[in-house]
């Protein structure tokens, strides 16, 4: 039974519940303190693909984030699970899809399925344009990106999928071995270096000059 002391700080009024300040401190630090290790230590003997599974498919953001972090510490569930984290990109919850998004570290980068399934993520009309910029600085940062992926993110901005702000980090990812290896990537930037938009124009015979 908790007695009720003069010595209890004003401050700690809004965080502890009145008459009961040992019992806090003790809930507290059973809570964060080794149980929540053992907690963790058991979680770890019930991972398994089965498992995995449905903390995914649970809907809830503090599983699903859970289960995320545990594909990142065990590489050996990625390929069962990459695409379901894929998914999560486009999560309402801010801090999910950013943990998503983090999830595809360069050296996931470097497999070409997932680069082109990310720009394939650019062009679902419902994704945020915020994020479709984070995945193109996410792809600069990487720098070697596949030419197909390449020529798939000049298609989005032919076809007016993505804004004209995109463009130029677009060509940032354009090299000269593209252009002169990839017959598509060459005459998407011809047509390009004659478009009305005198910024685009400008932009693409600067990028054509390069070769």
């Amino acid at each position: 039974v908790d007695g009720y002391t003069a010595a209890t700080q004003p401050a700690l009024a809004e965080v502890v519940v009145q008459d009961a300040v040992y019992t806090c401190h003790t809930l507290w630090h059973t809570v964060y303190g080794p149980v929540q290790t053992e907690i963790f230590k058991v979680l770890e003997d019930y991972l398994n693909k089965d498992f995995l599974s449905k903390m995914f498919e649970s809907k809830k953001p503090e599983y699903i984030s859970w289960a995320i972090k545990s594909v990142e510490n065990h590489p050996e569930y990625h390929a069962a699970f990459y695409p379901k984290i894929m998914e999560y990109i486009s999560s309402e919850n801010p801090a999910l899809a950013n943990q998503a998004l983090t999830y595809f570290r360069p050296e996931l980068l470097a497999d070409t399925k997932i680069q082109l399934q990310l720009v394939q993520l650019m062009e679902d009309a419902n994704t945020d344009m915020s994020l479709k910029y984070e995945i193109l600085w996410k792809f600069i940062g990487f720098g070697d990106i596949h030419q197909n992926a390449v020529a798939d993110l000049l298609k989005l901005f032919a076809g007016q999928k993505i804004g004209v702000g995109t463009y130029n980090l677009i060509l940032r990812l354009v090299t000269p071995e593209h252009i002169h290896e990839n017959e598509q990537i060459a005459q998407i930037l011809n047509h390009l270096s004659e478009d009305e938009n005198g910024y685009v124009r400008n932009l693409t015979k600067r990028k054509l000059d390069e070769k």
